[in-house]
């Protein structure tokens, strides 16, 4: 364990508690004390390092923790290593990127200026530069700045802000590749904490203010990547479909926003993946005497042999899905254990999902309202209790009610079930009755098939009511919270069966199926419209 002492010097980081954060202060311990500022403690710290809590929205907050790491350094601080900053997912310009990133980074230097601080340490990305010109041009720190989205946006803009608030302080931005974009250097993590370690051994020989690419000098496309994955894994090339962007972004779009998938590429980031970067990392080799010693080309072969030699394991200490790959015994025996075992979540969880979901859907049973309301009108729009001037004959012959009774009936159809399903819309808005749900689909398929008991000479009756019954039955019960899903199925993270590597009832599994059931449908309307003679044959 590293000596607490005040004769060593001190280094803060920032963000201290997630994975680089961590990795960084293992690699400083023995020759450091290192204090970790964080908005929580991390459940499981490097030996030797203290954390303080610290919120860098907050200017008291910030003051706090900075005069508590100064009394504890004994007045003076080596070097601090900002890494925390926020980063969503989304692609879109969020207050927190200003609140935490930009303000929370002049909060810091404010309160830092006050205290004996030799040297600050600025993580930032190599995406805050326009990509390279083309293929095999490289880049360095000189080169356009042109940050593309909200994230880089923020480092950029907090770099400037550095540079103009620094005070006698002396600055290091570390441009860090490894951000997900088409064609970028690849960073191993090894090889990032080395970087931040000789910057912080090296401060009394830096400028005072320094910029920095740190990353590999390889950058491997995408496509490079995927053909030698295929031929490691399968010891063949793969097949590789090329789609253009707006298709790709549509079929991204529709798992994010229609499937609720969380899946890691999002619509935005297909703007951007024919961006492409390689960068001159000399200044970094002449300052800090830096260079990657980890290759991604090089380590891929045993990467990819790992995987090969136990996938679920594998899977797992990467923070993947281990049952895409669970067709092993083993992984069955697994899964039979862990369902006997404790749900992966509580049923409070559940409760509180059902809760979250039913809050954000609740327009669905205001549109069977509405819906309901239009129906309870339409028999008047349509013209079902007028008379009706010539009496279609029906099919086959058989005798039926005239045509008159025949309408007026689906007219009062129309307006007691409008009605009804107004009201119990409503009663579903208000109260989470899974029965209210079914009630409202069961007249919705009444609304589609009444058209048909009555046999209607109204082709706009027959139209409408078609068209208002499915939709009525999708928003009473295909939207979520849907009904009739036990609470243990909702409390599985997993949807996939015992030995099976991927779920049998996936929205792509079932898309065949849909086109199928809508080719019946179109054609069954053709029939049922021919047989009700609202069409010649």
């Amino acid at each position: 364990m590293a000596n607490h002492g005040t004769a060593l010097p001190t280094v803060l980081i920032t963000g201290s508690s997630g994975f680089l954060g961590q990795a960084i202060a293992r690699g400083l311990i023995d020759r450091y004390r290192v204090i970790g500022l964080d908005v929580a403690k991390p459940k499981h710290a490097p030996a030797g390092m203290e954390t303080i809590e610290i919120d860098l929205t907050s200017d008291e907050g910030v003051n706090r923790a900075v005069e508590a790491a100064r009394v504890r350094s004994g007045g003076r601080i080596a070097s601090v290593v900002h890494l925390a900053a926020y980063y969503d997912t989304t692609g879109e310009d969020n207050p927190k990127y200003d609140a935490v990133t930009v303000q929370g980074t002049r909060r810091l230097l404010k309160a830092l200026t006050a205290v004996e601080t030799e040297q600050f340490v600025f993580s930032s990305t190599l995406l805050v530069h326009a990509p390279s010109p083309g293929k095999g041009t490289k880049i360095n720190e000189d080169s356009p700045l042109d940050p593309a989205w909200a994230y880089p946006k923020s480092k950029a803009e907090t770099e400037a802000l550095i540079s103009r608030q620094r005070g006698e302080i002396k600055t290091v931005i570390l441009r860090f590749a490894g951000d997900i974009t088409a064609g970028q250097p690849y960073l191993h993590k090894d090889d990032l904490v080395d970087a931040v370690v000789r910057t912080v051994d090296r401060r009394a020989e830096l400028p005072a203010e320094t910029v920095l690419l740190i990353g590999e000098e390889d950058t491997p496309s995408y496509e490079e990547m995927q053909k030698r994955i295929g031929r490691l894994i399968h010891g063949e090339d793969w097949r590789t479909l090329v789609l253009p962007k707006q298709l790709t972004k549509l079929g991204a779009w529709v798992q994010t926003e229609v499937l609720d998938q969380d899946t890691d590429i999002k619509p935005w980031m297909i703007e951007n993946s024919d961006d492409h970067y390689e960068i001159d990392i000399s200044r970094a080799k002449t300052l800090l005497g830096w260079a990657p010693r980890h290759s991604l080309l090089d380590t891929l072969p045993e990467m990819i042999r790992r995987l090969n030699q136990d996938p679920t394991d594998w899977y797992a200490a990467n923070k993947l899905d281990p049952p895409v790959v669970a067709a092993s015994g083993p992984e069955i025996e697994q899964a039979e254990r862990r369902l006997k075992g404790p749900l992966e979540r509580s049923k409070e969880d559940v409760e509180a999902a059902i809760k979250r979901h039913r809050s954000r859907t609740l327009w669905a049973p205001m549109t069977n309202a509405a819906l309901g309301l239009w129906l309870a009108t339409s028999p008047m729009t349509v013209g079902l209790f007028d008379p009706v001037a010539a009496a279609i004959p029906p099919a086959l012959g058989h005798a039926v009610a005239e045509p008159q009774f025949r309408n007026a009936g689906l007219g009062v159809s129309e307006i007691v079930s409008g009605l009804l399903v107004t009201v119990f819309a409503l009663m579903g808005m208000f109260r989470p009755w899974r029965w209210v749900q079914w009630v409202t689909a069961s007249l919705g398929l009444w609304v589609m098939l009444a058209p048909l008991l009555f046999w209607t000479t109204s082709a706009a009756a027959y139209a409408i009511d078609t068209l208002l019954g499915m939709l009525i039955v999708a928003f009473a019960v295909m939207i979520p919270p849907t009904p009739g899903i036990s609470r243990r199925a909702l409390a599985a993270d997993d949807d996939r069966p015992l030995g099976w590597t991927y779920s049998p009832s996936t929205f792509t599994q079932r898309i065949p199926i849909v086109a199928l059931a809508f080719v019946g449908l179109f054609v069954s309307r053709y029939l049922a419209a021919y047989q009700m003679g609202h069409i010649d044959g």
